[in-house]
């Protein structure tokens, strides 16, 4: 499930499989993303991973490998595919997806998810994400017209330097709007029946209004995404 992850392993298993990282902002179908490669039995991350019994951000363990010296996904091995790497606080902001770079040249088996949406589309979703906007600002010192602004050059910038360095063959642009359903399988070697299959998660019926506000925090976060996503139908 995604978050989950086996005991480390060791990354020669890998060196013979391609593994997968999302390159694309939050907010435009990481969970989604990260639901479809578990359906074909990956070991998909979705922003945290278990290890020894905690709950650790993919993205601070990026950062902390590289200050440390150690390739970027150290520690990591034993996982398939990485989706929602970012880390958001008041105090600090680590977006791991911006280290393809050193990713791409520690790990020739990794191959990119590049997911786009519409610009404007993705800028109203981070607005309308819990507090997210209020935490961007006030770890940058923004004001909100100035937070909507940086957004829209890091993602002009960002998915320009994407194309432009990664080689097309290690690369997916995926439109999460209009996905191209038969180059998405070929590049993931998936079966011909595969689907991505996007989740609206701003969206909640009333069973699941009722268990954010009577079930205790522990227990709803324990939850595995997938099941939570298809509850919010209801």
């Amino acid at each position: 499930m995604p978050g989950m992850a086996r005991p480390p392993g060791n990354r020669l298993e890998h060196s013979m499989k391609p593994r997968f990282f999302q390159v694309g902002f939050n907010r435009c179908g990481t969970t989604s993303i990260a639901d479809m490669l578990e359906r074909q039995g990956l070991t998909a991350v979705h922003h945290s991973y278990l290890r020894d019994g905690e709950k650790r951000n993919i993205a601070l363990t990026i950062a902390d490998n590289l200050e440390q010296g150690r390739p970027p996904l150290d520690g990591m091995d034993d996982i398939d595919a990485f989706t929602d790497v970012e880390y958001t606080s008041e105090g600090r902001i680590v977006e791991g997806y911006k280290h393809f770079r050193e990713i791409a040249a520690a790990y020739p088996e990794m191959k990119f998810i590049l997911n786009i949406r519409k610009r404007d589309d993705w800028i109203k979703s981070r607005l309308g994400f819990a507090n997210y906007p209020e935490r961007y600002a006030a770890c940058y010192g923004l004001t909100r017209d100035q937070v909507i602004e940086k957004w829209e050059r890091d993602w002009d910038t960002h998915l320009a330097a994407v194309r432009a360095e990664i080689p097309a063959e290690r690369l997916l642009i995926m439109d999460i709007d209009a996905p191209d359903p038969e180059a998405v399988n070929a590049f993931f070697d998936f079966d011909a029946g595969s689907a991505f299959r996007r989740r609206n998660k701003s969206i909640n019926g009333p069973l699941a209004k009722w268990a954010q506000k009577a079930l205790p925090k522990g227990l709803v976060k324990a939850v595995p995404n997938r099941w939570k996503n298809y509850l919010k139908d209801f």
